[in-house]
C-alpha cells in the first residue's frame, strides 16, 4: 500500500496554500498598505509599471503550465501518457520571425505612440522578451530528435 511521506505531504501543503490562500494574503496585504501607506502604493505602481511587460510574461507562463498540468493530470487519469507532435522545419522559421518581429514591434510602437520616441523602458522590454522567446525556443528545439 501506497504510504504518504512526510516530504509528499508538505510539498502538497504548500501547493495548497500557494493555489488557494497566498492571493487573499496578497489581496489584503495590498488594502492594508493602501489604508495605511498610500504613498507606498503610488511608488509601487510606478515600479509596476515599469515592470509590466514582464509581469505580464511571467503569468502567463505560470498560467500556461498550470492549464497544462491540469490537463496532463486528466490525461493521465484517462490512460493517455504519450502525445507525438510533430514539428517541422517551416514552424522554427516562424518561431523565429515570431521573436524577431516581436522585438521590432516593441521597438517601433513608440514612435507613434509616445511623442519622446524610444526610450530605456522600451528597449528593456525589447531586451526581456527577445531572451525570454529564445530561450523557450531552444528549450523546445532540444526537444525535437534530430
Amino acid at each position: 500500500m501506497y504510504e504518504e511521506k512526510p516530504q509528499n505531504k508538505f510539498i502538497a501543503f504548500i501547493l495548497t496554500f500557494l493555489s488557494e490562500y497566498l492571493v487573499w494574503i496578497i489581496i489584503i496585504g495590498v488594502l492594508l498598505a493602501w489604508y495605511f501607506f498610500p504613498e507606498l502604493i503610488e511608488n509601487l505602481g510606478q515600479v509596476i509599471l515599469f515592470w509590466a511587460p514582464v509581469i505580464i510574461l511571467v503569468c502567463g507562463l505560470i498560467i500556461a503550465l498550470t492549464r497544462n498540468k491540469i490537463k496532463t493530470k486528466k490525461d493521465e487519469e484517462k490512460g493517455i501518457t504519450q502525445y507525438d507532435v510533430t514539428i517541422t522545419k517551416i514552424d522554427l522559421y516562424w518561431a523565429d520571425l515570431l521573436i524577431y518581429l516581436g522585438t521590432m514591434l516593441i521597438l517601433v510602437l513608440p514612435f507613434f505612440i509616445k511623442e519622446s520616441g524610444v526610450g530605456m523602458v522600451d528597449l528593456l522590454q525589447a531586451l526581456v522578451y527577445f531572451i525570454g522567446a529564445n530561450w523557450l525556443k531552444r528549450i523546445y528545439y532540444k526537444k525535437i530528435p534530430k
